[in-house]
């Protein structure tokens, strides 16, 4: 039996993840623990306001509502500026494939397709950890003013 196996040479060989890709994974997921730690301090002001408007003390409501505030808008101060790396690791990713593309002129598109895949779903990820950033942002936003209604009809 004869025993000529022709190798197969793939178009794509995968390459370890550039440094900015790195480091921009390593943001989403600092990100990711600092949303989680924003949420917890937000909800733990908001039971601090609501325990101080049961006992009227005033001057401390006014205080901690003001630093809820500066909270939330900085969750919304973090959406902004994730989507915009996000936009720059796309970007940077796009640029380097159509580098790739003009310096091989190659027409198989199947070694773009991998690539491309790839840096779709690391821009997918930042995309998805500012869209949790944003609804955070709304979901407080939406109980702080609700909290300064209460404050103003009482």
């Amino acid at each position: 039996m004869q025993e000529n196996f022709q190798t197969w040479n793939p178009i794509y060989e995968p390459a370890p993840l550039l440094w900015e890709v790195r480091l921009f994974l390593i943001y989403l997921v600092l990100a990711c623990c600092l949303l989680l730690i924003m949420c917890v301090e937000l909800v733990w002001m908001f039971r601090c306001i609501s325990q101080a408007i049961q006992t009227g003390a005033d001057a401390k409501i006014g205080e901690v509502q003001s630093h809820c505030s500066r909270k939330v808008d900085n969750l919304k101060r973090m959406a902004v500026f994730t989507l915009f790396l996000s936009g720059l690791i796309l970007l940077d990713g796009g640029v380097r494939l159509l580098f790739a593309a003009s310096n091989r002129k190659t027409t198989a598109y199947e070694a773009y397709f991998r690539p491309a895949g790839g840096m779709l779903f690391i821009f997918m990820l930042g995309v998805l950890v500012c869209a949790a950033f944003y609804i955070a942002y709304r979901l407080f936003d939406r109980v702080l003013s609700k909290r300064a209604r209460q404050m103003i009809e009482s």
